[in-house]
């Protein structure tokens, strides 16, 4: 007649236990080292981490501003804007985010004329600014004849010092309109030349009709803001201190 030990199958359900456990340790182990080889060696797998990341930071930050913010709610949506260089402005406080995209859109916090303020970092491809609407925001002025102001650093020079560019250095704006083509997504609003040398703060204003704002540009950006003519990007950064929607 067998007796029953009860401490044994204890024992021996433990043991199973631990070597299930061990086992899915070491495969979860494994998948962690694979990809993290594959995040390094592998560009295609950095851009898509990393632009993984931006999204859900910005749901995140946007979900927790909604539900938890002590900021009152802003019951007048006609002006919205931000501040280079002000990190709670940044943060969508007044109803713009600064995106911080690390493919072409990473920029630097700069003092200018003893003031906070951003630039492109061109030497390291990083060429464009990326701008979000608040969602309340984006809601109000879609579809809606508005102007985007935006105030930048007019200095015609490059990094070696050269003023002779044939008026290609500048600036240009594409924003994410009606439609669900590339060229809707990102279609131009217009562009502006620098001419100082010296370098004096001025406002661009560009006209948008058929603004759409679904966050279409690099599936985070409602609008961008870059230096104009692919060839001189690496030859001169884009200043900017202020970026404002005004609706008209």
């Amino acid at each position: 007649m067998q007796t029953f030990n009860f401490m044994q199958q204890v024992k021996i359900i433990i043991k199973g236990i631990g070597g299930m456990t061990l086992t899915i340790l070491g495969l979860f182990l494994a998948l962690t080292f694979g990809l993290t080889i594959a995040y390094i060696t592998n560009p295609f797998w950095r851009r898509k981490v990393n632009h993984t990341i931006q999204v859900m930071r910005l749901g995140i930050k946007e979900f927790w501003d909604s539900r938890f913010s002590k900021t009152p709610a802003i019951k007048n949506f006609q002006t919205a804007i931000c501040k280079l260089g002000d990190p709670r402005s940044e943060d969508g406080r007044d109803g713009i985010y600064l995106v911080d995209f690390k493919d072409d859109g990473s920029s630097v916090r700069e003092i200018v004329d003893k003031e906070w303020v951003r630039r492109t970092d061109n030497r390291s491809e990083n060429l464009y600014f990326y701008f979000a609407l608040r969602g309340d925001f984006a809601e109000y002025f879609r579809s809606k004849p508005l102007l985007i102001l935006v105030e930048y650093l007019d200095r015609n020079e490059g990094f070696d010092g050269s003023t002779k560019d044939d008026g290609k250095r500048g600036l240009y704006l594409l924003y994410d309109a009606i439609g669900d083509d590339h060229d809707s997504i990102f279609k131009k609003a217009g562009q502006i030349g620098f001419t100082e040398i010296d370098g004096v703060w001025k406002w661009a204003g560009f006209n948008v009709k058929d603004g759409f704002f679904k966050r279409r540009q690099q599936g985070i950006g409602d609008f961008r803001i870059g230096c104009r003519y692919p060839n001189l990007h690496r030859d001169y950064n884009l200043y900017l201190r202020r970026v404002m929607l005004v609706s008209i």
